[in-house]
């Protein structure tokens, strides 16, 4: 019987399996547990709850129950002891084969009607938010290959080991890897349960496509090419494992091939270009070098980038006008890894540079000397390449270049970092001295250091130019941060500031339901009447409000005159939360109050003393005064007491000499005592001081901390002592019974 006949026969007997219904029945109820009880990537938006956890559900589950049926199959004729009699109507490659084959086949049509189930319930709860090309490529992307990748690996194990106990065990070991910390952190060796941060309601979403379909191809060419040698591994006339292969190698065109699928794997692995490999550095040596000796001097810097959006290409150019240089010491630059220098030519002329091949932060060093006659010359630098992220950033891929999306924020990503050039004095006092050209696609608008661009010229094929022709800046700036998505932009004033709100086109409907800006423009009064003004307000003062990427960082911070929350803040998940109080717009009252305490305010390693305690505290000073001490009460106080009065009840946490002689997962899921610490019990002890020295008190000595330290300095930090004396208590004066 030749392949295709006897796969034909294996097909049909499988279909009509029970075991096979049942595993396929399971496999369809594997997303439900992403839902609600299995949390595989961050569910505070939509996408991320609605398509990434069930999808991940699905996939590991699925996964596993394929590889038991594929080692349960595997095993059925020696178990019915017919594997000998079956030996004489086919050979046990061809039935292995065809075997696996039809076990393939029958997961891939599982995997489709699994995502046809879910469609309309997905379509019905996501609403406008529903993106089909993110459902789609999620089973085809995740669920799918991961599949497929379980049922070659637990084949291929069982063939090579002739019993499925072992091949079983070898298995759960490789699950075990991939769900422990072994894996931990690396895109690249999560071979069942991929590394998904979450997926973005109001942005891209290609990153975690592009590394999830890199990822799986890669374990595709690994799987198929150990399923490939495993053939070498069946069992023949009887022999042991080391007399089977010696008689199976006698076809070595396998063999050869099962290295193809492995090498290939391998170089995957090796070379992929997302996370650049080398050294995390970040010491005085690496970070100080700008007091390299040189003899160049430099102004006029223009930058000029383009994107091929589909594959995530930067092109990129910068030219500077050399002002001094005597041609006898060596310039240098960093540049992001994943890019290559295409030429460095000065009036035109190509000149010798060296790129070493060390990797440190995410950059590489390319070494040139310019001649001495570069004076008032123009040195141009040529580049291109995929960005490659930092290894130190673990799970967050920061940097991004997509048809709907394109943030370039770390060093050497967007511009050569040269910190051996110095700037000409003319040239650093002169905020017309940086230009900057972006080409983008047409429904994208950038923002260059959270300065929103204006200014674009219209191109034939359907891009767009923005120049800096109303927006100035100065090049002394190491970092040049550039972003760029379909951004809305609504301005307005509060607290004697001029406030640009910018956010996700896809956010709008959210922003204007829950009146975003005015709520915005309420706290930032509130805490200027109680906390004191903001060191960048006042006449003329610009704040810009960024609501970025989730999946990008997942992180707010407040600089002077810049605020920016993930898009959590404002995703559906949390507005509609009935849990958060009566107004669903309070859930970023909390960043907004950051602005005040997010920098200057150490955090100490107790937690009771923190920016979190100080903003969550006045938080509460906040719906107190808009909602009444009784809302107050229920949705703050009431329960700091009871997160309170939980941890002294706690056994471990009174005595702490048994909680130490815990395993670390078992410590933390008793209690992070350190939350604990800087979100309860740090804001009811203020409670406690302001119940002692009145409210207005405390409001005159928050007031007077923020004029006294809070200049974003690291230097002027406001402790806890300070503001014990400030208050005149001590610490034996809070009463938290």
């Amino acid at each position: 019987m030749n392949l295709s006949g006897l796969f034909s026969v294996e097909f049909r007997r499988l279909f009509l399996s029970k075991r096979l219904w049942a595993v396929s029945f399971f496999c369809l109820c594997g997303p439900l547990a992403g839902y609600k009880w299995i949390r595989f990537s961050a569910a505070d938006m939509l996408l991320g709850r609605y398509i990434a956890n069930p999808v991940l559900a699905g996939t590991v589950i699925g996964g596993l129950l394929w590889a038991l049926f594929a080692l349960y199959e595997s095993n059925r004729l020696h178990k019915a002891q017919m594997d000998e009699l079956s030996k004489a109507v086919v050979t046990p490659l061809q039935l292995a084969l065809s075997r696996t084959l039809a076990l393939l086949t029958l997961s891939f049509f599982t995997c489709i009607l699994c995502g046809f189930i879910y469609l309309p319930y997905t379509i019905n709860t996501l609403n406008e938010m529903f993106d089909l090309k993110v459902y789609a490529a999620s089973f085809f992307i995740f669920m799918m290959p991961a599949w497929i990748i379980s049922i070659l690996i637990s084949c291929a194990l069982y063939q090579i080991t002739a019993r499925t106990d072992t091949a079983a065990l070898i298995y759960t070991l490789f699950v075990f890897m991939n769900a422990g910390n072994f894996f931990k952190g690396d895109y690249f060796l999560q071979w069942l349960l991929p590394l998904v941060v979450s997926f973005s309601d109001a942005y891209s979403n290609i990153t975690p496509l592009r590394i999830g379909l890199y990822t799986r191809i890669m374990w595709l060419f690994l799987s198929i090419g150990l399923f490939i040698f495993s053939f070498f591994c069946i069992r023949r006339y009887q022999k042991n494992l080391t007399d089977s292969f010696a008689f199976n190698i006698r076809r070595p065109f396998s063999l050869l091939l099962s290295a193809v699928f492995l090498l290939a794997g391998i170089l995957m692995w090796i070379n992929q270009p997302f996370i650049s490999r080398g050294l995390y550095r970040f010491d005085s040596g690496f970070a100080n070098e700008s007091g390299y000796k040189t003899d160049t001097s430099v102004k006029n810097a223009s930058l000029k980038l383009s994107f091929d959006t589909t594959p995530g290409i930067v092109n990129g150019v910068i030219q500077y006008t050399i002002t001094e240089s005597d041609g006898k010491l060596e310039d240098y630059f960093y540049l992001n890894a994943g890019y290559k220098i295409l030429r460095i030519t000065l009036n035109g002329e190509g000149i010798p540079y060296t790129t070493e091949k060390r990797v440190t932060n995410g950059v590489r060093k390319t070494i040139f000397t310019l001649p001495p006659s570069a004076r008032n010359q123009s040195l141009v630098i040529e580049y291109k390449g995929y960005i490659s992220n930092p290894r130190y950033l673990g799970s967050y891929i920061i940097d991004e270049v997509s048809s709907g999306f394109i943030q370039l924020m770390m060093n050497g990503n967007s511009i050569p970092w040269n910190p051996s050039f110095i700037f000409d004095k003319e040239c650093s006092e002169d905020s017309d001295s940086y230009s900057i050209e972006l080409t983008l696609p047409r429904s994208l608008v950038p923002m260059i250091n959270y300065t929103v661009m204006s200014e674009f010229t219209d191109n034939a094929d359907g891009s767009r130019t923005w120049k800096n022709e109303t927006e100035k800046f100065n090049y002394n700036n190491v970092e040049l941060n550039i972003t760029a998505a379909r951004f809305e932009t609504v301005y307005f004033n509060a607290a004697d500031m001029n406030i640009a709100f910018v956010f996700s086109e896809k956010l709008k409907e959210n922003i204007i339901k829950y009146d975003i800006p005015a709520a915005i423009a309420d706290v930032l009064n509130f805490g200027t009447e109680h906390i004191g003004k903001l060191p960048f307000s006042g006449s003329g003062g610009n704040l810009t409000m960024l609501v970025h990427s989730g999946i990008s960082g997942g992180y707010g911070f407040a600089l002077p005159g810049v605020i920016q929350w993930p898009e959590q803040s404002f995703s559906p998940v949390n507005l509609d939360d009935a849990f958060a109080g009566a107004n669903a717009a309070e859930l970023f009252v909390h960043e907004v109050i950051h602005l005040w305490w997010g920098m200057t305010v150490p955090c100490e390693d107790d937690g009771l003393w923190s920016n979190e305690g100080l903003t969550v505290y006045m938080t509460y000073r906040y719906m107190k005064e808009k909602y009444g001490e009784l809302y107050a009460n229920l949705y703050y106080t009431d329960n700091w007491r009871a997160m309170t009065d939980a941890q002294k009840r706690s056994f471990y946490i009174r005595k702490p000499e048994y909680l130490e002689k815990l395993p670390a997962a078992y410590r933390s899921l008793i209690e992070d005592i350190n939350n604990i610490n800087r979100y309860h019990k740090m804001p009811l002890m203020i409670l406690e001081i302001e119940k002692l020295i009145g409210s207005q008190k405390l409001d005159e000595i928050l007031q007077n901390a923020t004029a006294k330290h809070l200049e974003y300095s690291f230097d002027n930090l406001f402790t806890f002592n300070n503001f014990l004396d400030a208050c005149g208590i001590k610490m034996e004066d809070i009463n938290l019974e």
